[in-house]
């Protein structure tokens, strides 16, 4: 489970992740996408490259973390759409958390 708060001020959007029900103590990644081409059917398996990072950071004994990244709206607004997910850091392949952020093109 988890939750993502933008904020925007003169073209820059903040976001803060507040994740829950993670591995505890286990290391993660996560990053916005641009909408990749499957994005009509699927956002989070359209494979969009990646146009945001937020730092690395670990959940804590119970499973919850919280990371937070600045930068600039057109990396997450646009034509292209965006989607946000989380991965393992020891294996990028895995995402157990994946959300559109704009479902719509344009």
């Amino acid at each position: 489970m988890g939750k993502a708060v933008a904020t925007t001020k003169d073209g820059m959007v903040s976001t803060t992740l507040t994740l829950t029900g993670l591995t505890p103590n286990k290391a993660y990644i996560a990053h916005y996408h641009a909408f990749g081409p499957e994005s009509s059917t699927d956002p989070c398996a359209s494979n969009g490259p990646v146009t945001l990072g937020f730092p690395g950071f670990t959940a804590d004994a119970s499973g919850n973390a919280s990371t937070m990244v600045t930068g600039d709206m057109a990396k997450i607004a646009g034509d292209q759409g965006a989607y946000l997910n989380v991965h393992y850091a020891s294996d990028p392949s895995v995402v157990p958390i994946c959300a559109p952020v704009k479902m719509t093109k344009g």
